[in-house]
């Protein structure tokens, strides 16, 4: 029995979210852990690279693209979704804007930034992209 895209869709939330709170967690970890273990951190940077990655590819990519044919892709990429994922889109802007002025007003006061800002910086813009997305995906459930 075939998904109809209304289901797949509210999957793909639900999944997305989860992700971003794995990814959350998981960047906690790689962020305190790559500057507390000497020669650790390249193995962390790399590691946090990719799960960042597959965050992004969760809210930007199309869903299903090993299993599902040609025709019920497109199906699941609908205007609906396109929507959702531009105003994603323009709301991970406006975050990664207001946490480089943050960084700079910051900068202000104090020579220099901690080593981890950017990374945390880089994690907060990529998981709040995801749960926005994936609270218009599951709004229209």
């Amino acid at each position: 029995m075939p998904l109809s895209a209304e289901r797949i869709s509210s999957q793909r939330g639900r999944l997305t979210l989860l992700n971003a709170l794995a990814s959350t967690a998981f960047s906690f970890v790689a962020i305190n852990n790559a500057y507390e273990i000497p020669g650790r951190a390249p193995a962390y940077a790399l590691l946090w690279a990719i799960w960042m990655s597959v965050t992004i590819i969760w809210v930007f990519g199309v869903p299903g693209w090993m299993h599902l044919s040609k025709r019920d892709r497109q199906v699941v990429n609908d205007e609906l979704v396109r929507a959702h994922q531009a105003k994603a889109a323009k709301f991970g802007l406006a975050c990664a804007f207001f946490a480089m002025v943050f960084a700079s007003l910051f900068g202000f006061f104090h020579a220099t930034l901690p080593e981890w800002t950017l990374p945390a910086a880089t994690t907060g813009v990529v998981v709040l992209t995801a749960l926005f997305f994936a609270r218009l995906e599951m709004r229209d459930d």
